[in-house]
């Protein structure tokens, strides 16, 4: 029995430990709002891939994950991670569970892209992006009937955070996270080669502000027109980007 009551008081001391271990952590955390001045964050990144010289930022995660989104409260520590980084990911037995994009100031502070030890390349974004626009000119041909349509839809394509539309020769991007909103005009301009489009448009949520710490301003290609005439089964229609349409084409 006494040695059952030294088990059960040593168990004990071990957990409260791992609990003030595990807050000390937190405590450490970058403060929303804290971390990097705006002008700095909110320019678009001029490469997809990370440099493979160079160390890449590290997320430890408290719990193994299944979803696409991880909560911030749900992370243990973050080394060395700027608002918006690509940073590697690890279980906390130091396991690589993948590759997402990081922001200290949204709740969802963690966004998983890739779920593999390999590095994310160049090749690996154009593959995302290609597989969308195959299904969608390939398998549902939606060219033969209409000139607008949803090119990129979120996690379901592999880009959480970034709604993409195509209307005629503009593509319109929705950006609903800090990381995709500073890679979005690559993508775009990656699409526009593959879609044959001459225009783009970038614009953010109305809540993110609230949600991810930043307002970035809308970003739009040289000359694009404040509005296209779009067709679907041969009935024309206009679409005002001024009136603060975005994505999304429903008739």
């Amino acid at each position: 029995m006494k040695r059952r009551r030294n088990a059960d008081h040593s168990r004990s001391v071990r957990q409260k430990a791992d609990r003030r271990h595990v807050r000390d952590q937190t405590d450490s955390y970058p403060v929303p709002g804290t971390t990097a001045s705006s002008s700095s964050v909110l320019q678009q990144k001029t490469s997809l891939a990370p440099d493979p010289t160079a160390p890449i930022p590290a997320v430890v995660v408290r719990n193994r994950i299944s979803q696409t989104a991880v909560f911030r409260k749900q992370i243990e520590r973050a080394d060395n991670a700027k608002p918006g980084d690509l940073v590697a990911v690890y279980s906390r037995d130091q396991q690589l569970l993948g590759y997402g994009l990081y922001n200290p100031r949204s709740e969802m502070a963690l966004r998983m892209l890739w779920r593999t030890a390999e590095l994310p390349t160049d090749a690996a974004w154009n593959d995302l992006l290609q597989r969308a626009t195959d299904l969608r000119q390939g398998l549902l041909r939606l060219n033969d009937v209409t000139d607008a349509w949803r090119v990129i839809h979120a996690e379901a394509n592999g880009f959480p955070g970034l709604v993409v539309n195509r209307f005629g020769d503009i593509l319109s991007a929705e950006a609903f996270s800090l990381g995709m909103y500073q890679r979005s005009a690559m993508l775009l301009e990656r699409l526009g080669s593959m879609l044959g489009t001459q225009h783009s448009l970038i614009q953010v949520s109305p809540q993110f502000l609230s949600q991810e710490g930043f307002e970035p301003p809308a970003v739009m290609s040289s000359g694009c027109p404040a509005e296209v005439l779009i067709q679907e089964y041969g009935t024309r229609f206009k679409v005002r980007f001024s009136g603060g349409h975005k994505t999304g084409f429903f008739c």
